[in-house]
């Protein structure tokens, strides 16, 4: 137990045994350094990125622009959008 809060990103499958996956942004400033990474990276085509995370993601070029984040071991995977990053970056850096 710690005194900072940890943000993270959970991920809806369409497994009914796994229905989720998680991506552990980490503490605020990790959580915004993540985020800002991300935001600056345009993945290509066969690029893949590690985020070195605690929860073992990947993340490549999604459809239409979009990131794919995939879970630990690349089972399952989610698309977001920019903007969605972006926004949950907004939220974060309004947090104190």
């Amino acid at each position: 137990m710690t005194d900072s809060l940890s943000y993270a990103i959970n991920f809806r499958t369409n497994n009914r045994y796994q229905p989720t996956f998680v991506c552990i942004l980490g503490d605020r400033e990790q959580a915004v350094k993540l985020l800002k990474f991300l935001i600056g990276s345009k993945p290509k085509n066969d690029e893949v990125i590690d985020l070195e995370n605690e929860s073992g993601n990947l993340v490549t070029r999604g459809m239409l622009g979009s990131y794919r984040f995939f879970s630990e071991g690349k089972q399952f995977y989610y698309d977001v959008e920019p903007k969605e990053i972006r926004k949950m970056l907004e939220a974060i850096e309004k947090t104190k």
